[in-house]
């Protein structure tokens, strides 16, 4: 897996956030979903979202955006991002030194 992060400094342990997007070619059917783990690896929530139509990349995006509003909304901000994309990880990580077209990777940038 790939990781990134985006910090700020208000606690000192990390939250895992594992995304994984997958695409039902035959039903056109994307799902994105996560778990959020501690700094010790022990489980504290997973989610998942149905998408409808979409690419993988924009599953991983989806996921990745869905799992940060979540630790937002728990004042959660040491986050360490694992996913297996690493183009998703590229993406993320290009919009520092120049700016996206995608939306939801400028959102991704915000929070």
């Amino acid at each position: 897996m790939s990781s990134t992060r985006a910090t700020s400094s208000t606690i000192g342990d990390w939250i895992q956030l594992y995304i994984d997007g997958a695409v039902k070619v035959d039903l056109e059917e994307a799902v994105a979903g996560g778990v959020l783990k501690d700094h010790h690896g022990q489980w504290i929530l997973g989610f998942n979202r149905r998408l409808g139509w979409c690419f993988v990349f924009n599953a991983e995006i989806r996921g990745i955006l869905r799992g940060l509003i979540i630790l937002q909304n728990k004042k959660c901000d040491n986050v360490s991002i694992r996913t297996g994309s690493m183009e998703v990880i590229q993406s993320i990580k290009e919009t520092f030194t120049r700016p996206s077209h995608s939306a939801l990777i400028r959102r991704i940038q915000q929070i």
